[in-house]
């Protein structure tokens, strides 16, 4: 597993991260039920196999089956704590109140005393007070750095202007090209790390491979090709990916294992 300086910050991380978020909701189709024993086995397994393959970063999240996803991966790193970087997003926090209370609750789930980057949604309308306590909280050493997550390229571009944030995390795929374009450029400008999240979410980006290549459709081709065409990109620092089971880890850690930055923009410079 290769590693990276996040932006400005003193995080070296892996350039996949494990988005825990899928460990804790229930997928009976798939034999996926978390609140079984054999579930929370499995979970664990999960956990211990990204860690094995070096993945050394963590996204958890305050929304539906974070708490039980939080849950989990504080079993599972009940004795490798050292080895892993945790990041957690805040769902519905939108006062000073709900940001301690929802910071306090991972903590205790997660069996940590602080948390390396906690992420506001760019959906806040009031994010003011929101993002106050988090920089109170830095202050006292329970958050490391302040994240921003992104569903809006063109409505986050004064956030990240502020100055106020160290990391961005985008929720976009590789199909929208131009909506992001001009944020990581100016991400980069100010040194701020970036990740990935859901970066197979476009429908549309799968209808076209399938276009171009019936064979595509139901491989992982389609996923290799966007995990490269995104971490080729030096503006881009890792992709934070859902995976349930061992065999997701060991086949999408083998697929960027080998991955060199060498600017592949996703869309021309603006």
């Amino acid at each position: 597993m290769r590693y990276v300086r996040l932006g400005n910050t003193d995080l070296e991380v892996s350039r996949l991260g494990l988005d825990c978020h899928s460990l804790g909701v229930t997928q009976r189709e798939r034999g996926w039920d978390p609140s079984s024993y054999d579930g929370e086995v499995f979970a664990i397994r999960t956990v211990h196999a990204a860690l094995d393959a070096g993945i050394n970063i963590f996204d958890t999240t305050s929304g539906a089956g974070g708490a039980r996803a939080e849950a989990l991966l504080g079993k599972a790193l009940r004795d490798r704590r050292e080895s892993a970087l945790l990041a957690s997003r805040l769902c519905q926090a939108k006062d000073g109140d709900a940001v301690n209370d929802s910071v306090s609750a991972s903590l205790r789930r997660l069996r940590a005393d602080h948390l390396d980057i906690v992420y506001l949604g760019d959906h806040l309308d009031q994010m003011q007070h929101p993002l106050n306590a988090l920089v109170r909280l830095r202050k006292r050493g329970v958050v490391r750095y302040l994240g921003l997550v992104v569903s809006d390229p063109v409505k986050a571009l004064p956030l990240v202007a502020t100055g106020e944030f160290d990391v961005v995390e985008l929720q976009c795929s590789v199909a929208d090209e131009d909506a992001v374009s001009t944020l990581l450029n100016t991400c980069q400008q100010k040194g701020l790390g970036v990740s990935i999240i859901k970066p197979l979410a476009s429908r549309t980006l799968q209808t076209l491979a399938g276009i171009l290549d019936a064979g595509w459709v139901g491989s992982n081709k389609v996923r290799e090709c966007c995990l490269r065409y995104l971490l080729s990109d030096p503006r881009i620092h890792f992709i934070s990916l859902g995976m349930r089971w061992e065999h997701e880890v060991a086949t999408n850690s083998r697929m960027v294992a080998d991955i060199e930055p060498a600017y592949i923009p996703l869309a021309a410079s603006s």
